[in-house]
């Protein structure tokens, strides 16, 4: 979902006369946090596809160290507004994890609707490092994933209120990088 707020984005920024290259100059600090956070994420998952013992004990607070790493990013580039909205979903979607022992909780419903039984029952048997299903004791379970966009969508997907700010994040990103900003002379 949040490659298809991109590509929004990008179109958009043609439209209004942006050019994509000019996404090259925009200057942004702590490159390094953004790209390990989502490093540690993937190598977990992977290690994880792969049936390494020892790494669901350890999941939940890499996941969490992740999003802290993505917080700090986004604290450190806060004069860009843009990066404000970002880390206003980063920081919903950690809040939601910490608030669950380091697993977003997810709408049975919602999965459903998406076809993933098999996902359920893999929730279920807490084989799923990053998710679980909200359940009685789930806590601020409006700020899961529980919207959807089902088919014909392209790519369907369940989401978070936070996906949607960071989504909403990423297009206006692209915006500023892609169309210069008008300097208005003096009268």
């Amino acid at each position: 979902m949040l490659l298809d707020f991109m590509v929004l984005g990008i179109l958009a920024g043609w439209l209004r006369g942006g050019r994509i290259r000019n996404v090259a100059d925009l200057e942004l600090r702590w490159i390094p946090a953004i790209l390990a956070a989502f490093l540690l994420q993937f190598a977990f998952g992977a290690a994880a596809g792969r049936g390494l013992s020892g790494v669901a004990a350890y999941a939940p607070y890499i996941y969490l160290l992740s999003f802290v790493l993505l917080l700090g990013a986004f604290w450190m580039n806060r004069e860009k507004p843009e990066l404000l909205v970002m880390g206003a979903g980063v920081f919903s979607n950690f809040l939601v994890i910490a608030a669950n022992g380091g697993k977003m909780p997810v709408l049975t419903e919602a999965v459903l609707r998406l076809g993933g039984a098999r996902a359920v029952s893999r929730m279920e048997a807490g084989a799923e490092l990053f998710h679980q299903l909200t359940g009685a004791s789930t806590r601020l379970a409006f700020l899961g994933d529980w919207m959807t966009l089902p088919p014909p969508y392209p790519r369907p997907v369940i989401f978070s209120l936070g996906d949607v700010l960071i989504g909403v994040g990423i297009f206006l990103l692209m915006q500023r990088a892609m169309v210069p900003r008008r300097r208005t002379e003096p009268a």
